[in-house]
């Protein structure tokens, strides 16, 4: 009797089949609803997948030029692996953007959509894989590079048309990572006929539904800190403030001050905050960055910062201002603009300099975690 033998798959397949499952994960956002639970995990595959398409790929690469293979593969490992990093550890923090774990996050992504244009290119110049996938892969990753926020091209607060151009770019890159992995599978020019015929029904279903395409990750809902409460203001307006803020207004918007124990002296921070429907006048087509400067308008006013975040009520702008800088009167000011369903809404705190000390990261979960629209 001769016993069955059963066939494993081999390395070059599972390394394909995993490309293609995170190309597809990326491109799934396009046309459904992706759960913010699964979010971290779908742009965790999408990274590996394309590690692993590069790596699939190298034997056949390297077979022609094993230079230039190299040259091409090192940088996808390299970067991919960086970003899949930042993306893990930036999950449950408040504001992963902001400051300088943003900035990480901002290079980490940069490098990661250089080095999938480098690969294509790469890919491109040998020959060893389908040259039209290789160029595809290289435009879609270097289209995808101008929605980047820091980039500064378009945000979700100041929509513009490199924010469409931006998520057509990501959603070739995916397709081109999907067809790689067809390719490395199952080579053919019919096998590749069925890929593309595949991607194109999607594209097609992308385009009939409202797809907010790919994400950042975004900050795990988590209870409050110990003493922190959340006080309702009109319409679906609710502000976590911590014990040092105490509210004395709530009738349309929310008005908080600091609360300075008795026999110091002197003035603490100062909250204001208003819904979509309350926050008069509303911008319109107006920069947010405009408004917001108008609102807080001041003839001693000093030079102001602004940056584009993603808060849990929506894309916002903040603005950071010094006034009287250098001075005892210096006051120091954080004021966002957040766009909700409901109209655009806004969150102010300010007081002199020197109460800001050790009260930053709570004014910080005090904008993550406005709620300014309907409840989610």
């Amino acid at each position: 009797m001769t016993a069955a033998r059963t066939t494993l798959p081999s390395a070059r397949t599972m390394l394909g089949l995993l490309g293609i499952a995170g190309g597809l994960g990326l491109l799934a956002a396009f046309v459904v609803d992706i759960p913010p639970a699964l979010n971290t995990w779908r742009l965790v595959l999408f990274c590996a997948g394309a590690i692993a398409i590069a790596v699939a790929a190298f034997g056949r690469q390297s077979a022609v030029s094993p230079r230039w293979a190299i040259a091409g593969t090192v940088p996808v490992i390299v970067a991919n692996a960086g970003y899949g990093a930042w993306i893990l550890l930036a999950a449950g923090r408040e504001q992963p953007f902001a400051g300088d774990f943003g900035l990480a996050g901002f290079c980490l992504a940069l490098a990661m959509w250089l080095a999938d244009a480098w690969f294509g290119l790469v890919a491109l110049r040998i020959g060893a894989v389908p040259r039209w996938v290789a160029l595809l892969l290289a435009t879609g990753s270097l289209l995808a590079i101008l929605g980047i926020d820091r980039v500064e091209l378009t945000s979700p607060a100041q929509p513009t048309v490199f924010g469409p151009i931006s998520l057509a770019g990501i959603a070739l890159n995916a397709a081109a990572w999907v067809i790689l992995g067809v390719a490395i599978l199952r080579p053919g020019r019919r096998t590749m006929a069925v890929a593309v015929m595949a991607l194109l029904v999607v594209g097609g279903l992308s385009a009939c539904a409202p797809a907010a395409g790919p994400s950042m990750p975004p900050p795990s809902v988590r209870p409050l800190p110990e003493g922190w409460s959340v006080v309702p203001g009109v319409d679906d307006l609710g502000v976590a403030l911590p014990p040092w803020l105490a509210p004395f207004d709530t009738t349309g918007a929310v008005f908080a001050s600091e609360v300075v124990p008795g026999g110091q002296g002197g003035q603490g921070l100062q909250l204001l905050a208003e819904g979509g429907r309350t926050a008069e006048p509303q911008p319109g087509t107006e920069p947010l960055e405009q408004w917001l400067a108008a609102r807080i308008e001041s003839p001693i006013a000093g030079r102001p910062t602004f940056e584009t975040v993603q808060l849990d009520a929506g894309p916002a702008v903040v603005m950071r201002r010094l006034d009287e800088a250098g001075t005892t009167r210096a006051w120091r000011i954080a004021a966002w603009a957040i766009r909700t369903p409901a109209g655009t809404a806004a969150l102010v705190v300010d007081g002199p300099a020197a109460a800001w000390a050790g009260r930053e990261e709570d004014v910080e979960r005090i904008a993550t975690r406005l709620r300014a629209g309907p409840a989610r």
